[in-house]
């Protein structure tokens, strides 16, 4: 699945592309919570939810573009831990971090991931200190099951994973099998330097709520959900031809890439620190 398809930029070709984004982009405007950063970067929110971010050069030259999920009543949160930047080898404004995440009861780690930041250039020096903070995360999914009953959950493991043969004897966690709420965080196991990549991983989840959005630009609706995992809610979105939603939802399985967003604006000071670095 295409990540802009995901919240319903669907695009056929590379000029269907390049029109979309520019008239994404005529409606952006910098971000101002993003302070003496905000004239690098252009912001677009639909009423759907469906965003972009776009890094811009000195001449208001788009260098790079980034799609997000902005849900109305601000998004699904994470507590997260880290002490250092991942850079992206391709493009520095993909990058992001690596982070322990715990337990949302007891403060114990329950997992790792790493997560690509929407806007990553403002948080560059920041994120050079340990620090503990809340980061909104979004899944845009590459593949996504919504699943009716504990059966339906089977079956869409045993699609990924393999079938149990049944006149065999079980060897453990061969087929592999998924508890009704994991994070296997897989993309950190395979990738460096390419966040893309590295900031993936494949959850199962309880579902608290399925919605089919429509993005305002190109009047195409996409699924969005809100998945309790094992680290807490995150909200997945997905096209809806890629989907089957059923009357009523309970579980889910996705394999999603991982795009975060600190809920804190970054400090006026860092853009200070930048400029007496030449990092502008």
């Amino acid at each position: 699945m295409s990540k802009l398809a995901a919240i319903g930029f669907v695009v056929s070709s590379e000029d269907d592309f390049l029109r979309t984004v520019g008239t994404v982009l005529n409606r952006a405007a910098p971000p101002a919570d993003l302070g003496t950063s905000a004239a690098r970067y252009l912001w677009f929110r639909d009423a759907s939810g469906a965003a972009l971010a776009a890094r811009v050069d000195s001449q208001g030259r788009v260098e790079c573009i980034t799609p997000f999920f902005a849900a109305a009543d601000g998004g699904t949160r994470w507590r997260v831990h880290t002490s250092a930047p991942h850079f992206d080898s391709e493009c520095l404004h993909c990058s992001g971090a690596d982070y322990d995440v715990p337990d949302p009861f007891s403060e114990e780690m329950c997992t790792r991931t790493a997560l690509q930041f929407l806007f990553f250039e403002p948080y560059r020096v920041w994120l050079e200190h340990e620090r503990t903070f809340d980061i909104t995360v979004v899944g845009f999914a590459s593949s996504l099951s919504l699943c009716a009953t504990h059966n339906d959950l089977e079956c869409a493991q045993a699609a990924l994973f393999g079938e149990v043969e049944s006149n065999s004897p079980r060897e453990p966690g061969k087929p592999l099998r998924l508890a009704d709420q994991a994070f296997l965080p897989y993309g950190m196991f395979v990738a460096k330097g390419h966040l893309g990549a590295r900031a993936r991983a494949l959850l199962t989840g309880n579902v608290e709520a399925v919605n089919l959005a429509q993005n305002e630009i190109t009047g195409t609706r996409f699924v969005h959900t809100r998945v309790r995992t094992l680290c807490g809610p995150i909200d997945i979105v997905a096209p809806t031809d890629a989907v089957e939603v059923p009357e009523r939802a309970i579980l889910a399985i996705a394999d999603c890439w991982l795009v975060g967003r600190p809920v804190d604006a970054p400090s006026p000071k860092t853009g200070f620190f930048r400029r007496l670095l030449g990092r502008v």
